[in-house]
């Protein structure tokens, strides 16, 4: 699941986001809402940024939910690699996509350093539709593996092309660096 949790205490009130994986299921979401609702939130608001807020929780209560959250495997850690990947719906969501890049997404994520922010854009075609901008590394799904682009978009001419997903684990593994 890519869905994210963080608490942070604030003064007399808590606030917890949620960042919502655009697979999120509903009863992930009615998940979420009960269990905000039974540690007395005041609301749940969307944001922009595909996160929701909850609001109105005294610390402990925060706390409380954050480690539900994490029981239900939502990630709970700001830092996770998996929040250093954008990947686009990938195949079977998408016609144009070549390979399932959220299931590879989750199998590369512990190569990439935490708390690094944006660091891997994975896209299931050249069209780039999760991410406009350019990654410091971009991979496109090809039938046979992945195009790599550096510092570039997903449209942009490769560096390196059919990549397998072990050659791209170790190339993210040798960027993080020791532990």
């Amino acid at each position: 699941n890519w869905r994210s949790l963080y608490a942070a205490a604030a003064r007399q009130l808590t606030k917890v986001q949620v960042d919502v994986d655009p697979r999120m299921r509903a009863d992930d979401l009615a998940f979420l809402t009960r269990e905000s609702r039974r540690l007395g939130a005041r609301d749940i608001r969307l944001t922009p940024w595909r996160a929701l807020i909850v609001t109105g929780l005294s610390p402990g209560a925060g706390a409380a939910l954050a480690a539900s959250a994490r029981a239900a495997n939502f990630i709970t850690d700001p830092v996770d690699p998996l929040l250093a990947i954008v990947a686009c719906a990938g195949a079977p969501a998408c016609a144009n996509a070549a390979r399932d890049v959220r299931a590879d997404a989750l199998a590369l994520a512990p190569n990439l350093p935490a708390g690094a922010g944006i660091v891997l854009h994975l896209s299931g075609c050249a069209k780039g539709c999760a991410r406009a901008t350019a990654s410091p590394m971009t991979l496109v799904a090809q039938p046979t593996g992945y195009d790599l682009m550096n510092n570039g978009r997903a449209g942009d001419a490769p560096a390196r092309r059919g990549l397998s997903l072990v050659e791209v684990a170790s190339l993210l593994a040798r960027e993080k660096g020791p532990n």
